[in-house]
């Protein structure tokens, strides 16, 4: 049981019944909500993960890569007037 779950199940019984309902319908609503949100984190995590074993397996079969300077230039331009494109191989 969270800290949050234990907190509201040891202050429930001093809430007014009415209260009470609503406090464990929002409980269940929080719930299912989290629930659903991490269903929908899961494939693209899978996906992250296949795309950086293909580019690894591409890497072990072509030796080519970007330069960390390259990528580091790149990253310096984000948030700027003047982003660039990503460094290509």
């Amino acid at each position: 049981m969270s800290i949050i779950s234990e907190e509201i199940a040891q202050n429930l019984p001093d809430l007014p019944l009415e209260m009470q309902q609503e406090t464990l319908d929002f409980v269940l609503f929080l719930k299912a909500k989290l629930a659903s949100r991490a269903d929908n984190l899961i494939e693209p995590f899978e996906t992250r993960n296949q795309q950086a074993d293909a580019a690894w397996a591409d890497y072990q079969l072509s030796g080519k890569s970007v330069g960390n300077e390259a990528v580091m230039a790149w990253l310096d331009t984000w948030g700027t007037d003047q982003e660039s494109s990503c460094p290509q191989i």
